[in-house]
């Protein structure tokens, strides 16, 4: 009782002091599936998830959709906006996800992995499912965005340059066919999260985004790596409020340069 005390009031300070720094940041939170299946990997249980959308939304929060993100990291804007992206492509998000969202007027980004369009157990457990085509069209009826999560979901740091670059090709001509916003498949997620110098700069070939993490995205003309906050199923709901505080995330910072500096 005396811990979520604590945490409540220091949740209060870093939300007020967010005031002065939240219209220079972007927020970005990362899910990949949405399900009640105890101790699935990467996934948020239905009513964590719903409790998370409900505090969003009564703390003013309101989605951006993919096409004014290049807006809003150029522009000054007071609005409390945020986004909200799901990996790899799992049934659920339609099926669980999309419906908890629309309640409180949000909508959602995906980025799909197109090798893996339509399976079964083949990505994730033995029995996650994966959006099928007709799944996908029925996601953007909900005002979702439908982006690019590369090919094969390999490790892009493991891969040749060209076959980075087949990657590349291969996704964007499989979603072109699928979507109906064609320019959505140049706004990337890395798979993994896996990313090196080598990596960044054959990413630096094309004029995309491309989503990576862990933090938060300062808003700039030049931003084209956007940062993202991760989810996981262990967070309880004053951890997520820590997690999207842009105080918090700049303190984190701050404390992770120190401890490099002291150790290096």
């Amino acid at each position: 009782m005396f811990k979520k005390i604590v945490f409540t009031i220091i949740i209060i300070v870093l939300h007020f002091f967010d005031k002065f720094f939240e219209k220079k940041y972007l927020i970005t939170l990362l899910y990949h599936k949405v399900n009640d299946t105890h101790g699935s990997k990467n996934t948020v249980n239905i009513s964590s998830f719903q409790k998370q959308m409900k505090w969003l939304c009564e703390h003013g929060y309101k989605t951006l959709r993919i096409s004014e993100v290049d807006t809003f990291l150029k522009n000054y804007s007071n609005s409390k906006r945020i986004l909200i992206s799901f990996d790899d492509g799992y049934q659920d998000n339609l099926v669980l996800a999309a419906p908890i969202m629309a309640r409180y007027g949000f909508t959602g980004v995906i980025f799909i992995a197109t090798a893996f369009i339509g399976t079964v157990g083949r990505l994730g457990n033995d029995q996650d499912k994966m959006l099928n085509e007709v799944e996908i069209s029925r996601l953007e009826d909900f005002g979702w965005d439908i982006c690019n999560h590369f090919h094969s979901h390999h490790k892009l740091t493991e891969l040749q340059p060209e076959q980075i670059r087949d990657e590349i090709k291969t996704s964007q001509a499989i979603l072109r066919t699928l979507i109906r916003c064609k320019k959505n498949v140049n706004y990337f997620a890395l798979p993994y999260n896996r990313h090196n110098r080598e990596v960044e700069k054959i990413l630096s070939e094309y004029n995309c985004s491309f989503f990576i993490g862990d933090g938060i995205t300062k808003r700039s003309p030049d931003s084209k790596f956007i940062q993202r906050i991760e989810i996981s199923p262990e967070d309880s709901l004053i951890k997520f409020q820590l997690k999207i505080s842009v105080t918090h995330n700049l303190l984190k910072g701050q404390y992770y340069k120190l401890i490099n500096m002291l150790t290096s």
